[in-house]
């Protein structure tokens, strides 16, 4: 089980990698390194996910510690896709000055998902259901960027 869900993890980071960088021209040192450590927390998920997966009775503490590292190396890969757009598209790094990739899947869920993490982990302190917030806070980051999205189109429009 700990190897799928690292596996869907590894996977869905990778399709979002790919994404920021399908149309990269060329790459700078601080690309070069924000992708380093983007690469660096995908290594390590197989180890986090790993000590998700440890049946333990443990103290909210120490679930707090596990969970906590987990989600972690995901807002750490999450604002390093983040960095690496911002380079992308400050240095003009992507081909013939492409722009940023729009649309589903472009990466705007990124933020929804790096901030369900980044708010489970004081969550976890307190209960074992800060988990709940990787699933809520992208759904709702989704629903509020489509509605920004449906305004902006009908502003465009009119």
């Amino acid at each position: 089980m700990a190897f799928l869900i690292s596996f869907a993890v590894i996977s869905a980071s990778w399709g979002r990698h790919h994404r920021v960088h399908r149309a990269v021209a060329r790459v700078d040192a601080p690309l070069r390194s924000i992708n380093m450590l983007w690469l660096l927390m995908i290594v390590l998920n197989p180890l986090a996910t790993k000590m998700l997966t440890t049946e333990d009775h443990d103290s909210v503490a120490t679930h707090a510690l596990r969970f906590g590292f987990y989600a972690l190396l995901q807002v750490i890969a999450g604002l390093a896709l983040l960095a690496a757009t911002r380079r992308l598209t400050e240095q003009h790094l992507r081909t013939g000055g492409a722009p940023a990739p729009s649309g589903p899947g472009d990466g705007r869920d990124l933020h929804g998902v790096t901030i369900g993490f980044a708010l489970s982990i004081p969550v976890f302190f307190a209960t074992t259901y800060g988990w709940v917030l990787w699933i809520i806070c992208p759904f709702v980051a989704n629903r509020l960027g489509s509605r920004v999205r449906d305004r902006q189109r009908a502003g465009q429009t009119a």
